[in-house]
């Protein structure tokens, strides 16, 4: 049903995407991607400003991979800055892509045990893999209506690339 080549595309094509945002995150002053709003919520099941958001979207991509490999990564770690944040990115967006490079389709598809923070859950690796996908486009909307509320909305080009 999935490819390992079909989901790294779509996990490429997602990377290209965030780190677009990534970059256009960088025009914001440290006060701006620090600035509370609370109407994203306060962690941990929301996060209040776009350095959290940007943080979290990345974090829960390096948590689900590592359950798929048999480890739990919950904690985010604390970045100070858009640089920090976008080597962080480089460095789960490469673990993704080690995943894929390393697994069958029949491993993909095949729902298996894997263990989370909520306690084992038997699901399909490519459905965490698309998870992981999506989450990005759910947070980057968030952060797009953050950026358009400092005055500085993102530009058109940064959904999901289609060449």
């Amino acid at each position: 049903m999935y490819t390992p080549a079909a989901l790294l595309d779509m996990h490429e094509r997602s990377q290209k995407s965030l780190r677009g945002l990534i970059a256009h995150c960088g025009s914001l002053t440290s006060a701006e991607l620090e600035r509370q709003m609370l109407d994203f919520g306060l962690p941990p099941h929301g996060e209040p400003n776009v350095r959290l958001q940007l943080t979290h979207t990345i974090g829960a991509q390096r948590y689900w991979i590592g359950c798929l490999q048999g480890r739990i990564e919950a904690e985010d770690p604390v970045l100070a800055n858009i640089a920090e944040i976008e080597a962080f990115r480089e460095s789960v967006s490469a673990q993704v892509a080690g995943y894929l490079a390393g697994v069958s389709e029949a491993e993909l598809d095949t729902p298996r045990a894997v263990k989370t923070f909520h306690g084992e859950r038997v699901i399909a690796p490519a459905r965490v893999v698309l998870r992981t996908i999506t989450h990005i486009y759910d947070h980057k909307g968030k952060i797009a209506a953050m950026c358009r509320a400092l005055g500085k909305p993102i530009l058109a080009g940064l959904d999901f690339p289609l060449t």
